[in-house]
């Protein structure tokens, strides 16, 4: 099978089913309540020609990607720290159990009662969701090293900090970027779920008050907006990964 050909294979399905979701509405009466996608075609144009949509979407992308950056900086090292020091595993398990399974949307309430309505509310809710990939793929990468590994960079006379730059980080690092990848995921999904909730901004917050507003195609809309940016940003780290580390995304 050719590139193109699988191309065109892929279009097929949503293709049959917008003409299968187009015709459904326009002859049932009792679907009438949903736009067809005609109409939410022309809501998502409207969006997009008077710059709603399109500032929305730059709030949610920016506010995911501080998010991102920030278990960048925290997750990583203390994932590597907890596979590399028994002691410091010991003391924290505990505390990691009984934070690692509470969801991110009960951490809402305290968090605007702490931050009010403000993107420091979604800041916070979305790192806590997403960090959590990043320090168990980081702590696992470690752990998963072969002991040979630090035999030789003992036989080599390395420092501790020697070998944690020069040896451990790379030979970890495909792994952690499979964690940093579903954490940025994670990153953006977490977001638009708080700005419906804890900050009145972006395309969770566009995509509640259309649906109160009872703007149906509009609120379709922004669902498929929201849809569109998590593919387009996941493609672009994917890019990203394969242009400036090809031999990690191989592997990762």
């Amino acid at each position: 099978m050719t590139g193109h050909s699988r191309r065109v294979r892929q279009w097929l399905v949503p293709i049959a089913l917008l003409g299968a979701w187009q015709l459904a509405v326009m002859v049932n009466d009792g679907l009438n309540v949903l736009p067809t996608p005609t109409e939410i075609g022309r809501a998502l144009t409207e969006s997009l020609i008077d710059g709603r949509l399109a500032a929305d979407a730059a709030h949610t992308f920016a506010a995911a990607l501080a998010s991102w950056a920030i278990c960048l900086l925290i997750g990583i090292p203390l994932g590597m720290a907890l596979g590399t020091f028994s002691t410091l595993r010991t003391m924290l398990s505990l505390l990691i159990e009984l934070l690692r399974p509470l969801p991110a949307v009960a951490l809402i309430p305290p968090a605007v009662l702490v931050f009010g309505f403000s993107w420091k509310t979604e800041i916070t809710v979305t790192v806590f969701a997403s960090i959590w990939p990043l320090i168990s793929s980081s702590r696992a990468a470690i752990e998963g090293l072969h002991a040979r590994i630090f035999e030789v960079a003992a036989t080599l006379h390395l420092s501790k900090w020697h070998t944690l730059r020069s040896v451990v980080t790379p030979a970890a690092f495909s792994q952690i970027l499979v964690g940093a990848r579903l954490s940025f995921s994670l990153c953006l999904v977490v977001s638009v779920v708080a700005e419906m909730v804890g900050n009145p901004a972006g395309l969770g917050w566009g995509l509640v008050s259309a649906q109160e507003a009872m703007r149906a195609s509009e609120t379709f809309a922004y669902l498929f907006a929201i849809g569109v940016l998590g593919v387009c940003a996941n493609f672009a780290l994917g890019f990203a990964v394969r242009r400036l580390l090809p031999g990690l995304a191989q592997a990762s």
